[in-house]
């Protein structure tokens, strides 16, 4: 798979499947480093409700990037 990134080199990543694959993994990054943030200092009832929001729309977008990704996937076109 390197191989053919490094053959293909900033085409690579003009493909919607490489982006897709790239949404998810930087989705997940900020959903990680969210939780991190969130457990490592001491927050009232409504910072911590606002951050567990916004952790949880980021699930969904990652979520929703995924199935995009699986029905691209999917699809017939080459």
């Amino acid at each position: 798979m390197l191989v053919f990134i490094s053959n293909m080199k900033l085409d690579y990543f003009k493909r919607v499947y490489s982006i897709l694959d790239l949404g998810y993994v930087i989705m997940n990054i900020l959903i990680f480093t969210s939780m991190s943030l969130r457990h490592s200092k001491d927050m009232d009832e409504e910072e911590f409700r606002q951050s567990v929001q916004i952790e949880r729309i980021l699930e969904v977008i990652a979520i929703l990037t995924l199935y995009s990704k699986a029905t691209y996937f999917l699809s017939l076109v080459d």
